[in-house]
């Protein structure tokens, strides 16, 4: 049983009996994984929901009765993946605002009014208000700089951001920073494409319990 004053997110909401509406059905099923903005629901009836579907989610947690309005983002075999609650995220101690997931992707950085001087780095991880990066040479940068990012094929992401930590490592130097302000149109594909992301991983996750359940048969 999770005691109220320690229950934390994603805890109050793993291995939950889950009641899942649609328009003309119900279902109750059992919540596996939750992790950014999934949450994944086995029952045996995910043959019967459709991607985009809008669902209502009450989850009978140890702490109460948690209930959210959703929408189908994934479906596997067993289970499907609607979008979590930020609401209850933050009510239960989840302090990130939105979820950061891992890129590993070359970019270019420059100190604030310093255009024509670029720095090479490399974009560990990002979300839609902050990015970390890899330095593999100690620099000097400004407190405010401005990153040029290309994720996949399509998607730039040119915006200003303010230093907020460094760390020094065996093989380089960390930064995390804020992203202080994002165009609406880059924002919107910006959270596509951290979306599209941690459905990836969801997947991933998926194949990796398959093959250890395989390997123990």
């Amino acid at each position: 049983m999770i005691e109220y004053v320690s229950a934390r997110y994603p805890d109050v909401m793993l291995y939950c009996r889950t009641v899942v509406e649609t328009g003309d059905y119900v279902t109750t099923g059992v919540t596996t994984y939750a992790e950014g903005d999934l949450v994944e629901i086995e029952l045996p009836e995910y043959e019967r929901f459709a991607l985009k579907e809008n669902v209502k989610v009450s989850v009978y947690s140890p702490v109460g009765l948690l209930v959210f309005r959703s929408t189908v983002i994934a479906i596997a075999e067993g289970s499907i993946v609607v979008l979590g609650s930020p609401q209850i995220a933050s009510r239960f101690g989840e302090v990130r605002q939105y979820p950061r997931v891992t890129v590993s992707a070359p970019a270019t950085l420059y100190n604030e009014g310093e255009t024509d001087h670029a720095l090479d780095i490399t974009v560990e991880n990002i979300s839609l208000n902050g990015v970390g990066f890899k330095v593999y040479a100690e620099v000097n940068l400004s407190r405010t700089c401005m990153l040029d990012l290309t994720l996949g094929d399509q998607l730039r992401v040119r915006c200003p951001i303010e230093i907020v930590r460094k760390e020094e490592k065996d093989t380089h130097w960390f930064y995390g920073a804020r992203i202080t302000t994002l165009p609406a149109d880059v924002s919107q594909s910006l959270r596509a494409f951290v979306l599209r992301r941690q459905v990836d991983v969801y997947y991933e996750h998926k194949k990796a319990e398959l093959r250890k359940k395989n390997q123990q048969m």
